[in-house]
């Protein structure tokens, strides 16, 4: 029906409320034909913003694994502990990413589409990668990290990167999953960004008193533990808070 009516009108408005267009409502709505579709018709929709700044690619960034099950098996926190992943970890995670572009999932449609949107910002700096790790969706992490690898060091509106924003929302598989994604040298740099306060995302942990999200963070060894922050004296770093709150097994 949605062909039939594009024929009949090729000046179909692709316009909707809030200044969202027919592909924003197609990603949103999980519709992977109609996405297809108007990306046939119309690439330029997804650079499109509503009055959020939000493109497509944000809502697409925002869906629910459909593989949560298995995602989280692969990369739960005792599997990466007790398993010698290597290439195995890297296998996974191809695996998954050619695994949602069979499944036919807007965000890898989007991205395919267009890679340079998942390097566009909303109205508050936020870029797919903050969406998706705020979401918690596994799937959208992945996809993102392994077709566009720089958004990692994307900041938000307050220096922030998705890291940062999966420590606050207490994102434990996405964490685990960048955990292992930075053991390489070209991403682990990616674990000591400070943000607008000059918080890593150990530091934002540290200071949450989420030890399960320090132990999970340090297991990495390029995380470093003796960044200051650019708080009021006396400056806190992870350090100084290990050496009075937590004890290093």
């Amino acid at each position: 029906m949605a062909r039939e009516m594009h024929d009949k009108d090729r000046g179909l408005s692709y316009s909707g409320p809030d200044g969202q267009n027919a592909l924003h409502a197609a990603v949103l709505h999980d519709d992977r034909e109609m996405t297809r579709l108007l990306l046939e018709w119309n690439r330029d929709l997804i650079k499109q913003r509503d009055i959020n700044g939000s493109t497509p690619t944000h809502l697409a960034a925002s869906a629910a694994d459909p593989s949560l099950q298995f995602t989280n098996f692969v990369f739960s926190a005792s599997n990466l502990e007790h398993c010698s992943l290597g290439s195995y970890f890297l296998l996974s995670q191809k695996c998954l990413t050619r695994l949602y572009e069979h499944m036919n999932l807007a965000l890898p449609q989007v991205l395919r589409a267009d890679p340079s949107s998942a390097f566009q910002p909303d109205i508050h700096g936020s870029f797919p990668v903050h969406v998706a790790a705020s979401a918690d969706s596994m799937a959208s992490v992945i996809v993102l990290l392994t077709r566009c690898p720089g958004c990692a060091r994307l900041r938000d509106a307050r220096g922030r990167t998705f890291l940062h924003i999966a420590v606050e929302k207490k994102r434990q598989h996405v964490l685990s999953f960048v955990r292992r994604w930075c053991q390489q040298p070209s991403t682990s740099s990616v674990l000591n960004i400070q943000d607008d306060e000059g918080n890593t995302a150990l530091h934002l942990a540290v200071l949450a008193g989420e030890w399960n999200v320090v132990r999970c963070l340090i297991g990495n060894r390029s995380v470093h533990i003796n960044l200051q922050n650019k708080g009021n004296p006396p400056w806190i770093s992870p350090r100084d808070k290990f050496s009075t709150d937590f004890t290093l097994d």
